[in-house]
């Protein structure tokens, strides 16, 4: 249970089954009617989804407030909770009185029959491979994808520093890959291009961990492209990056974790936090609690990018647990040729250093965090249904 008070009177329920896909975990024609008249929305999946092997109900802006609906919701949640012998969990968050809400939920808790302990799965089991993956389609936007997955990070240390500093890493990796693909892409001609990045971490999913990096080109530069991206891949992996460009990247990013403090997070996201935490062992630290964390640390920016291009050099490893993923593609490419283009220029960028200043110089007053514009009410007028004030 999570207390959240900015939406006054509804709140967020969820209901999570791990490994277990119910054949019949649906809402029939009359459990829906009920939700919709109630005002209950489904969460954007439907009020049942299933997430790597685990059953979800979601039941968004629940209005808390009225207490029949409060109780059905409840009953309704502990009633799919009596029907599994699964290892579940009940989450609400938003504006709740967390004791008076215990109360019910412990009366609620009677319709379910005694079940033994369950133990964690901890089945996962990482396996390398040095087998690369070409797939290339016809079909969608031109986009020259680069993948590489690696082992995720063991439940027992997920609520610890190792995955707070991790996700950091991450984040900084992908700031400066970003940077050093768009000034290589402009320095080869490209133009008209777009970088994007994704990241598949171990506290919202099951499995591996997958980092991924694409470029949206013309159809006619994708080649290219995808010489430029393995050459740069292959830079960053055996020179890693300086201390002075290391240093620019926590500027360029300490704005945003600024922001982040500031934020108070939404019911919504309280829910899928807490189901990270179930599920995975996520971490549950804000983002005030992340900042302070980094900014109490007393390492040298010298110490502290030796240790980042380790971890870098340890996510990126040429053909190791790779995939290349090229859609929009002429229908000329082949899948052999590409590979080994790309192994090609990887090892060309992983041999001769391109000699190129990355760094971005920004660490001035410019990159320094700014307070939001001050506000004032303009106006206010009692509210029936919560009796405060709007």
């Amino acid at each position: 249970m999570v207390h959240t008070p900015e939406e006054k009177g509804y709140a967020h329920v969820a209901v999570v089954q791990e490994n277990e896909m119910l054949p019949d975990a649906r809402l029939d024609a009359l459990d829906t009617d009920f939700f919709s008249r109630m005002g209950i929305a489904p969460g954007p999946e439907g009020f049942v989804s299933e997430v790597d092997g685990n059953t979800i109900y979601r039941f968004s802006d629940v209005p808390f407030y009225k207490g029949d609906v409060l109780d059905s919701t409840l009953l309704f949640a502990f009633a799919r909770v009596a029907e599994s012998r699964a290892r579940q969990a009940v989450i609400v968050c938003g504006d709740i009185d967390a004791v008076e809400l215990k109360k019910k939920m412990d009366i609620f808790s009677m319709l379910v029959p005694r079940m033994p302990s369950h133990e964690i799965d901890d089945s996962y089991v990482w396996t390398p491979t040095s087998v690369p993956v070409v797939d290339v389609t016809t079909e969608g936007r031109s986009r020259v994808a680069v993948t590489y997955a690696s082992a995720r990070i063991p439940r027992e240390l997920m609520n610890t520093a190792q995955a707070v500093v991790t996700r950091q890493f991450g984040a900084e990796i992908r700031q400066l890959l970003r940077h050093r693909l768009s000034r290589n892409l402009s320095d080869e001609g490209i133009d008209g291009y777009y970088i994007g990045m994704d990241a598949r971490r171990s506290e919202s999913h099951g499995g591996d961990e997958r980092h991924t990096v694409y470029v949206e080109v013309p159809k006619e530069q994708l080649t290219l492209a995808m010489k430029v991206m393995a050459r740069t891949l292959g830079e960053f992996d055996d020179f890693g990056v300086s201390t002075a460009e290391f240093s620019d990247v926590k500027q360029v990013l300490l704005p945003g974790m600024h922001r982040a403090a500031a934020v108070t997070p939404s019911a919504r996201e309280y829910v899928e936090r807490c189901m990270g935490h179930f599920l995975y062992g996520a971490h549950l630290a804000t983002g005030a609690e992340t900042l302070r964390y980094f900014s109490r640390k007393n390492v040298a920016d010298s110490v502290e990018t030796r240790l980042f291009n380790r971890y870098a050099q340890a996510l990126w490893g040429r053909l190791d647990n790779f995939t290349l993923a090229i859609t929009g593609a002429p229908d000329s490419l082949d899948t052999d040729e590409l590979l080994f283009d790309y192994n090609l220029h990887y090892l060309y960028g992983s041999v001769v250093a391109s000699g190129k200043d990355y760094s971005w110089h920004s660490a001035d007053t410019a990159a320094l965090h700014v307070s939001p514009s001050k506000v004032k009410l303009k106006s206010e007028r009692a509210e029936p249904v919560s009796g405060g004030v709007l």
